[in-house]
Formats: C-alpha cells, sequence, structure tokens
C-alpha cells in the first residue's frame, strides 16, 4: 500500500542519530523510531539490555506476569506514588468513558468533591 512517498534510499546499520545507507552515504536521522523510541541507533545499554533479556525470555504472553513486568511495576510504583500499574499495547482503544473514568476518579480524591 503506497501511503507515503518513500525515498530509494535502503538503510542497513545506525549509531547514535546516525542512518547509514546500502551505499555507505550516512544521513542525519531526526526522526528516530517515529512515535517508537528517541534513544538513537544501537546505545551499547541498549543493545545489552536487550542482548541480556533475550537470552532468557524474548516475549511472554502479557496473560501471564513476566520477571521484568514485574521489576517495572515495582519501579513505577514505587516512584509514582501510586498502587497499581496497567500494561497495555497500543492496540487497546478505551471507550471516551473508560479512558476518562481513571480521571474522574483521581480528580474526585483530589478534590474531595465527587462526581453524580
Amino acid at each position: 500500500m503506497n501511503i507515503a512517498k518513500r525515498p530509494d534510499n535502503v538503510f542497513v546499520s545506525g549509531h547514535g542519530s546516525w542512518l547509514i545507507d546500502s551505499d555507505g552515504r550516512r544521513f542525519l536521522d531526526f526522526i528516530q523510531g517515529w512515535a517508537v523510541n528517541c534513544l538513537g541507533h544501537t546505545p551499547e545499554p541498549l543493545v545489552r539490555a536487550i542482548s541480556d533479556q533475550a537470552r532468557e525470555l524474548i516475549n511472554c504472553s502479557p496473560a501471564f506476569y513476566n520477571e521484568p513486568m514485574v521489576r517495572l511495576a515495582d519501579a513505577l510504583t514505587a516512584s509514582s506514588g501510586m498502587d497499581e500499574v496497567f500494561f497495555a499495547n497500543s492496540g487497546l482503544r478505551p471507550t471516551k468513558e473508560q479512558s476518562n473514568s481513571p480521571a474522574s476518579g483521581d480528580s474526585s480524591i483530589a478534590t474531595g468533591r465527587m462526581r453524580s
């Protein structure tokens, strides 16, 4: 499906904010990950973390708990002051009522005024 004009370059590697195409030319990447990440290409700490995790468990259904999920939930609750974490993928589309519900509940708690 042709939804956007793409340049003819084929990128084969990247480092930091730079991409290298199949002809060896370097390009500054201003949109790294386009709404996915802005960590640059092949940052060593990320490469190491992904490699280490891949040796243990690559993917586990969200129907099950897994150790990295538990560690992240613990870190998020500890730093946010919240009691729970809800992990979802980008395919989850709550209704308007569902998406407003937590915010309304939080505002009711914060202000002491309950919504009717």
